[in-house]
């Protein structure tokens, strides 16, 4: 009898450990399916005037860090510490830094594992100085890290999202713009039509570049109030730029002109980039005409 109560004993701790293990898995794939699910484009707010979206973390880091213009760029627009936070998230998680004339900010999809992990050991090692201030608003906890040169890193997570910036008022207003749907960044539809396989997508205001053409022959043209998003694709030697213009946006006689100041204020926005852009091999469709622009082979 005794034997018999050992072995039942066993097939317990068994059931349990299995039954334990079987919930873990499912609370994992429900975590990531909840991170998946909050687009991280609806925490953006109006005031954006560019977007980068990392879909392949460590793919899009080897390339930077293998070469030292781009890896100049990287730094001149990204601060340090949102390179360390980018570094240590999940490799299949998405990120998106938001640019606007008030700050940068980072958004990324994250499980509440994770995010724990970013309060308990990441964060405390980049902001080792003392133990974070925070305060709740629009029922979310805020925490306020102190950084060097009298700066705090301010950072939340909600629904799946993990939020970090250097700016209190652009870290507000982006959950204000998560939670009310007001002042959220809007773009046209076709700018949602990026490739999230690609490893990187690049969004930018078209008044930003400053896409002003005159010619002789022709009455002067802008392109304004619009969004150029890029998907950004990485070969053995070279980085890809590739994007579509709906022909109703730009006129078919200034889609050469378009092709060569794009790429011309590209490179002044990313120095070290150094693209080139193609012509296309055949005729663009009626509706759109594509733009693919790479750096030089090696």
């Amino acid at each position: 009898m005794k034997e018999y109560k050992k072995e039942i004993i066993i097939c317990i701790i068994a059931l349990i450990a299995a039954g334990g293990a079987f919930w873990y898995f499912t609370y994992s794939i429900q975590q990531r399916k909840k991170a998946g699910q909050a687009e991280l484009l609806h925490f953006a707010g109006s005031k954006a005037t560019a977007l980068l979206r990392i879909n392949r973390i460590s793919l899009f880091e080897g390339v930077i860090s293998g070469n030292p213009a781009l890896t100049d760029s990287w730094q001149q627009y990204i601060p340090e510490a949102f390179r360390t936070i980018l570094h240590n998230q999940p490799e299949h998680s998405p990120a998106l830094f938001s640019f606007s004339p008030q700050g940068v900010i980072f958004y990324a999809h994250t499980t509440n594992v994770h995010a724990g992990l970013m309060k308990d050991r990441i964060l405390p090692s980049v902001f080792p100085w003392y133990p974070p201030y925070s305060y709740e608003k629009y029922g979310i906890l805020f925490s306020y890290y102190t950084d060097t040169d009298n700066r705090f890193f301010g950072c939340y997570h909600i629904n799946g999202v993990w939020v970090g910036s250097y700016s209190r008022k652009l870290l507000e207003e982006s959950a204000r713009c998560y939670l009310t749907g007001r002042d959220r960044l809007q773009l046209q539809e076709n700018a949602y039509n990026i490739d999230p396989e690609s490893p990187a997508n690049l969004y930018l205001r078209s008044e930003l570049l400053n896409l002003c053409f005159q010619e002789e022959d022709k009455p002067a043209w802008m392109l304004t109030d619009y969004w150029i998003n890029s998907d950004i694709f990485i070969g053995k030697s070279n980085i890809c730029l590739f994007t579509t213009f709906p022909k109703e946006v730009v006129p078919e006689e200034w889609a050469d002109v378009l092709r060569e100041t794009f790429t011309d204020r590209i490179n002044s926005f990313i120095p070290g980039i150094n693209l080139q852009y193609q012509l296309p091999e055949q005729e663009d469709p009626e509706d759109i005409f594509f733009y693919t622009a790479c750096t030089p082979g090696h």
